[in-house]
C-alpha cells in the first residue's frame, strides 16, 4: 500500500480533532509517496490516527503536531513517528506502562500523572503496532513533548517475510524496561516541509526517557515450529471473490500466524500451531468460505 494512500486516509480522520483545538498536524515525508509498505489500511489508519489523537489532546491551542515517516537505512523498515510539544510524561508513568500498571483507558492515567494524556490509548495503539510487527516506542521529556513511533515493513516478499520472523522470534522474550537515552540531548530532523505546509519555528529536543512496549498478550506457541504452505484459487475466480477469501483468512489468524497474498489469486501461509492441529484449522477455514464465498475453490 502506497504511502499517500495512507496519509490521505489519516488526514480525512484526523482533521476534524485538529480543529476542535486549532491544532496543525504536519507531514515530514522523507520518502517518495508511491512508496509502499506492508500495511492493512484500516489498521494502520486506527494506529496513526489513535497518536494523533492523544498529540492533539496534550498540545496547546494553535500548536503543532508532527507525523513523521523516514527510512532507517536504504533497504530497513519505515519509521513513523508522532511527536508533540505537550506537557511530557513522567518517569513514574513511563516506568508504570512498561510494567503494564497503567489504565488502558486513560482515567486512571491522567489521575495518576496530574498532567494528563499519559497512556491514553497506549495498549491499543501497541496491539495495532505488533499487527504490522513492530513495537511501539514511547520518549518524552517533561516540558518538552512526547514522541510515538514503530515501524512498518517496505513492501515486497522477503522483506515481509524478514520483519514477520524476527519480530515472532523477539516475542520469545520478556519487555523491555525503561531506559536513559545517553549523551547529550537530540532533535528531530525535520527534513524539507512542502511549501503549502506551516515549519516548526523551533526545533523539537526528543525526549530524554524511553521505553519500548511490545506486545505481551501472548507468546508463540512454539520456540522455532510453525506450519506453513500455500492456497490458490482458480483462475475463474472473480477478483472480488478473491478479496472475500481474503478476508477470510485474515479473520482466521491469531497473533503470530502469517498469511501474504503473493498474487491476485494466491497466498502464503504460516501458522503457529503443532502439525496435529493443521487438520482442525484447515477445516475451520474451509467450512466458513463454504458458508460465506461458496462460488471459491481452493487448491
Amino acid at each position: 500500500m502506497s504511502i499517500s494512500e495512507i496519509r490521505k486516509s489519516i488526514e480525512e480522520t484526523v482533521r476534524p480533532w485538529g480543529l476542535l483545538r486549532n491544532v496543525d498536524v504536519l507531514w515530514d515525508i522523507k520518502l517518495d509517496a508511491k512508496t509502499k509498505v506492508y500495511a492493512d489500511l484500516a489498521l494502520i489508519r486506527r494506529l496513526v490516527v489513535k497518536l494523533a489523537e492523544n498529540a492533539i489532546c496534550v498540545s496547546p491551542v494553535g500548536g503543532v503536531v508532527l507525523v513523521q515517516l523516514q527510512p532507517q537505512s536504504c533497504s530497513s523498515p519505515v519509521r513513523w513517528a508522532i511527536i508533540d510539544r505537550g506537557c511530557g510524561i513522567k518517569r513514574r508513568v513511563m516506568q508504570q506502562m512498561c510494567n503494564n500498571r497503567i489504565s488502558t483507558g486513560g482515567a486512571d492515567a491522567v489521575a495518576e500523572s496530574g498532567s494528563g494524556g499519559e497512556g491514553l490509548g497506549l495498549f491499543i495503539s501497541r496491539q495495532l503496532a505488533a499487527l504490522h510487527f513492530s513495537d511501539l516506542q514511547v520518549c518524552s521529556r517533561i516540558g518538552q513533548g512526547t514522541e510515538v513511533s514503530f515501524t512498518t515493513v517496505l513492501g515486497g516478499p522477503r522483506g515481509v517475510v524478514d520483519a514477520w520472523s524476527s519480530w515472532r522470534n523477539g516475542n520469545h522474550s520478556s519487555l523491555q524496561k525503561p531506559r536513559p537515552r545517553g549523551g547529550g540531548l537530540q532533535r528531530v530532523d525535520r527534513g524539507n516541509h512542502q511549501t503549502n505546509e506551516k515549519v516548526f519555528e523551533k526545533q523539537i529536543e526528543l525526549p530524554i526517557i524511553s521505553v519500548t512496549l511490545a506486545q505481551n498478550a501472548t507468546r508463540p506457541k512454539g520456540d522455532k515450529r510453525i506450519v506453513a504452505g500455500v492456497v490458490a484459487l482458480g483462475a475463474a475466480v472473480h477478483r472480488a471473490t478473491a478479496g472475500r477469501f481474503d478476508h477470510v483468512l485474515e479473520r482466521h489468524q491469531s497473533m503470530f500466524d502469517f498469511v501474504y497474498r503473493i498474487e491476485s489469486r494466491q497466498w502464503v501461509w504460516a501458522f503457529d500451531l503443532c502439525p496435529e492441529a493443521l487438520s482442525s484449522r484447515i477445516k475451520s477455514i474451509s467450512d466458513e468460505v463454504a458458508m460465506q464465498v461458496p462460488e471459491a475453490r481452493m487448491t
